[in-house]
């Protein structure tokens, strides 16, 4: 999965506290090396392509310890469910993310979404857009009002 070789941001969300212009939210999957090989991770446990469509993305939170409080965000295939690649992320990261999606859809009447982008040092990869982050605490259980779900969902 090459997961020690992803970080991952999240981006596009001050404007919700500095009551700026609306910007689509987008969380960025860094990897470090080359695009062929960021290539040949994505489609090694990737059936098609990477978009909205193909892609889960979710995060887990890990039980507390010293320290802000972190969780896994992983990006799966959302039919069989192999795992692209799975980086830690700081859990005020996703809060912002999804108060950002939240305020993006009231402000821009667009839908509840945000942006994925997965890329090298040199280039962007791919850019898809999804309106769903699953987020689980510890214990797997979903967390419903902290994650993003698309209407008519069934998790």
């Amino acid at each position: 999965m090459g997961g020690d070789r992803f970080h991952a941001t999240v981006g596009k969300t001050g404007w919700v506290e500095n009551d700026g212009e609306p910007v689509q939210p987008v969380i960025r999957l860094h990897f470090d090396g080359d695009r062929q090989q960021l290539v040949q991770i994505l489609f090694a446990n990737l059936r098609r392509t990477a978009t909205s469509e193909e892609i889960e993305v979710s995060f887990r939170l890990l039980p507390p310890f010293d320290g802000p409080q972190r969780g896994i965000l992983s990006l799966s295939d959302q039919v069989t469910g192999a795992y692209l690649t799975e980086v830690p992320l700081e859990a005020r990261a996703v809060e912002s993310l999804s108060k950002a999606v939240r305020a993006y859809a009231t402000q821009t009447e667009h839908d509840s979404a945000y942006q994925v982008e997965i890329r090298t040092p040199t280039s962007v990869v791919t850019v898809f857009e999804t309106d769903l982050l699953a987020v689980y605490d510890p214990d797997g259980n979903l967390l419903r009002r902290q994650s993003l779900l698309p209407p008519g969902i069934g998790l």
